[in-house]
């Protein structure tokens, strides 16, 4: 059986994937596995399907770039998993220090927090672990644009799944060759991707899992019975 690997933060995100992996699972159709960044955790729980964490796979030479993490982690104060948040935060930041060196390394992370980070790198190490026969992400700018980019360079097929409108994220998913296929909300998104450079045949218009209850019959029968 094929093995696809979800890469997902929480929120929205998340709720799209969910869908999409249970009915793979459920169908028998693959073998899913979910790297549930942050929030993402603790629905991709929820939901009875199989989770993956950053933490998951931490190497023994990892133990500089966990000293960061702590730093950063310790300076967001709450956080829904501690441990998750420093070691993506810390593999994330040895990642540009080792790519732009320490000084500016440091002076990105001042500048612009967590958009510094496009860890490739930590998301080619868990490609290779995992060994998916698909990655499919969707269109947050860090872990999920990683995945896409990490699959590409590791000659894995990637699907992206665009939330709404890409308008910021069109600056990457409108560059031909950004994944085999991207799944948007409509027509219109289609539209705007194929005039920022995308091949027509490599965009689907598949709308947004998350919004599939809005058709139940309760939904439409409690919209109704408000108007």
């Amino acid at each position: 059986m094929k093995k696809v690997l979800f890469v997902c933060y929480g929120s929205g995100h998340v709720k799209m994937v969910v869908p999409v992996a249970r009915t793979l699972q459920d169908r028998g159709l693959a073998q899913v596995q979910i790297l549930g960044l942050t929030t993402a955790a603790a629905v991709v729980r929820e939901a009875g399907l199989p989770l993956l964490q950053v933490k998951d796979f931490v190497r023994p030479g990892d133990g500089r770039a966990l000293d960061h993490g702590r730093r950063l982690c310790a300076a967001m104060g709450q956080v829904a998993d501690p441990e998750e948040t420093a070691v993506y935060l810390g593999l994330s930041y040895a990642e540009l220090e080792e790519a732009v060196g320490p000084a500016e390394a440091a002076a990105r992370d001042a500048r612009d927090g967590r958009p510094a980070f496009l860890p490739v790198t930590l998301l080619e190490r868990i490609v290779r672990e995992v060994r998916p026969d698909l990655v499919f992400a969707t269109n947050s700018p860090r872990a999920e644009r990683a995945a896409i980019s990490a699959a590409r360079s590791l000659g894995l097929p990637a699907v992206c799944l665009v939330d709404l409108f890409a308008v910021d994220e069109v600056r990457w998913i409108g560059q031909p060759g950004y994944a085999d296929a991207v799944c948007v909300l409509n027509e219109e998104v289609r539209r705007f991707l194929v005039a920022a450079g995308r091949r027509p045949a490599e965009i689907r218009v598949t709308g947004n899992p998350a919004f599939d209850r809005l058709n139940d019959p309760a939904q439409v029968a409690a919209g109704a019975a408000v108007q």
